[in-house]
């Protein structure tokens, strides 16, 4: 009997480990000029399923979860802090409280700085955006989708064939 107890709480973890469809997506984004020494601003699109909705950066709550850009910066390239969009008031079923929240298609905005030693060529930086999303009754566990920006790097006083050649 204790054995098969085991079994059904194990099946029920496995079950939740099951990977879902996630519920927000990306838009793919063309490789973006940086020149080095220089700071650019680059738009992370994201598109929330319909009948979803995500916490807001900030949350309207500290116990949730806010949507949250994690990226890792490799050397020369420093990250500004994310700008994130104007929040919308959505409310639970059954709830009294109004959550800041994001739905449908949003953009946060992202500079980058790129140091002016790196060489030209493409650089892939990599990330994840972290949410949680909501239907109008309940919370699902908090998720993360991939993010892969390319800068091309260039030089400024760099001649245009020698830029393409990397």
């Amino acid at each position: 009997m204790l054995l098969e107890i085991f079994a059904l709480l194990f099946l029920g973890f496995a079950a939740l480990a099951v990977d879902k469809p996630a519920v927000v997506s990306i838009s793919p984004m063309a490789p973006i000029e940086a020149e080095a020494g220089t700071t650019v601003h680059v738009q992370i699109i994201a598109t929330v399923k319909d009948g979803y909705h995500v916490q807001a950066n900030p949350p309207s709550d500290e116990y949730l979860i806010p949507t949250k850009l994690d990226l890792a910066a490799p050397d020369g390239i420093i990250f500004g802090s994310p700008v994130y969009p104007i929040a919308e008031s959505h409310r639970l079923q059954g709830a009294d409280q109004e959550l800041s929240t994001y739905s449908g298609r949003f953009s946060i905005d992202l500079p980058i700085t790129v140091n002016s030693k790196l060489t030209t060529g493409n650089l892939t930086l990599k990330g994840s955006l972290r949410y949680q999303a909501c239907d109008s009754r309940r919370c699902l566990p908090p998720a993360s989708v991939p993010i892969d920006i390319v800068l091309q790097l260039t030089h400024a006083n760099a001649p245009a064939d020698a830029q393409q050649k990397h």
